[in-house]
């Protein structure tokens, strides 16, 4: 099997860090590129030629998506957008861009926390009355909060009630007055060196379950955003998820 060659975009943050260490381990990929702030995918691509379309995998930001998107878009490179905090807005701008080329919306690379999500759907049509809770704790240095997994388990749980993730997932109880029934809590939790646990609460009257994931390090992540990589190399253009990767299906 060749190399697949890699654009590592955030190359300099922690994610970024765990990329280069996997891919120098690795015998399936070849680092082409690894950028920090400030410098675009072209440059990036500027002196490379190699016969393999290169893959691109961003750990960036989430405000540097439409410039990174928009550059994939032009050369034709599928790209694995591995950031939290990703908003509608800037899912639409995925959406439009996958009509050209693969994309994967990744805002959690491991396997076993995409999992999480899924199972979290089940339990909510199966445990249908009881009252869902999302908590999460990472580090005191991560930016966004609740996290993306966070996010993205408390959109699937309420699609799996056929309530809408707009209204139904509460981020802030301050002066709210009592739980609302159709209510989905999503709150983070910051400090210390955490590297990430997501718990999804589910309380019934007289009984409650739970389903935990816990990150013991970073290499899970790095491990799933290559093979993200692996997977959207091989796929036309469309809009992908961590759930097509796995053969989850959908929800």
């Amino acid at each position: 099997m060749s190399k697949l060659p890699i654009v590592l975009l955030g190359a300099s943050g922690r994610m970024g860090k765990e990329v280069i260490q996997a891919i120098s381990s690795s015998t399936e990929f070849e680092l082409v590129s690894a950028c920090s702030r400030g410098t675009s995918i072209r440059q990036a691509m500027s002196g490379y030629r190699g016969d393999e379309r290169p893959a691109i995998i961003d750990f960036s930001s989430p405000d540097a998506l439409e410039e990174h998107v928009s550059d994939a878009k032009s050369l034709g490179l599928p790209i694995a957008v591995c950031v939290s905090g990703v908003n509608e807005s800037k899912r639409e701008i995925l959406r439009k861009a996958s009509i050209t080329i693969p994309i994967l919306n990744a805002p959690n690379t491991s396997m076993a926390a995409n999992l999480l999500a899924y199972l979290s759907a089940q339990a909510a049509r199966i445990l249908s009355e009881s009252d869902i809770e999302i908590c999460e704790s990472h580090h005191r240095n991560k930016k966004d909060s609740p996290s993306g997994l966070a996010h993205l388990v408390g959109e699937h749980v309420a699609r799996a009630r056929n309530l809408d993730p707009a209204t139904a997932l509460c981020f802030n109880r301050h002066e709210a007055g009592v739980r609302k029934a159709s209510e989905i809590g999503v709150f983070g939790l910051r400090g210390g060196s955490e590297v990430g646990t997501h718990t999804v609460h589910f309380f019934g009257e007289s009984e409650s379950f739970e389903i935990t994931h816990r990150a013991q390090n970073r290499a899970i992540f790095a491990k799933g955003a290559l093979q993200g990589a692996r997977f959207l190399a091989r796929q036309p253009a469309g809009l992908y998820s961590m759930f097509d990767l796995f053969k989850m299906g959908s929800l």
